[in-house]
C-alpha cells in the first residue's frame, strides 16, 4: 500500500514529522529495552510487554519521520501495517512476528491466565534489540537530517 492508499482507508494521516517528538520516541524505545532487560528475571510477562513496546515505538519513530501519524482504534496494529508499507519486503517476517507478539500481548492483558514462558521473553528481547537496531539504522539512513539537529 502507498501513503495515499494508507489515507484513504484511514490508517494514517499526513503530519509533517516533529524533531523532539521522533527523538523522544527514538529514546523511549532504547529505553523501554533496558527496562525489559531490568525485569525479565522477575517479571517475564512484563520483560515481553515491554520487549514489544521498544520494537512498537522505534516503528512510530519511522512513521512518525516519513511525515505519517496513525489514525483508528488499533494503533499498534495500525502502525505495524503502516511500517509495513514504508519498509521493504525484507522486513515482512519480522514485521509478522512483530504483529504476533502484538496479539500475545492483548491475550495477554485480557486473558492473563495465558502464561508467557521465561523463553519466549528471553527471545522476545533479543528480538526486540535487533529490531530496534535495524528500524533506528534505516531511520538514520532515510531521515539524517532531522537527527542532525
Amino acid at each position: 500500500m502507498n501513503y495515499s492508499e494508507l489515507i484513504e482507508k484511514g490508517l494514517a494521516e499526513s503530519k509533517p514529522p516533529n524533531l523532539s517528538e521522533i527523538k523522544n520516541l527514538q529514546q523511549r524505545s532504547y529505553s523501554d529495552l533496558n527496562a525489559a532487560k531490568n525485569v525479565l528475571d522477575t517479571d517475564r510477562e512484563w520483560a515481553y510487554i515491554i520487549a514489544f513496546y521498544a520494537m512498537l515505538r522505534i516503528l512510530k519513530t519511522l512513521v512518525r519521520a516519513e511525515g505519517l501519524i496513525s489514525k483508528g482504534i488499533d494503533e499498534s496494529k495500525n502502525i505495524i501495517v503502516i511500517a509495513g508499507s514504508i519498509l521493504e519486503k525484507d522486513f515482512k517476517s519480522l514485521l509478522n512476528k512483530l504483529d504476533r507478539m502484538r496479539r500475545r500481548t492483548e491475550n495477554f492483558i485480557k486473558e492473563y491466565n495465558k502464561p508467557i514462558t521465561k523463553y519466549e521473553s528471553q527471545q522476545a528481547l533479543i528480538d526486540a534489540e535487533d529490531f530496534v537496531n535495524k528500524i533506528n539504522s534505516i531511520i538514520k539512513e532515510r531521515h539524517s537530517q532531522l537527527l542532525l539537529i
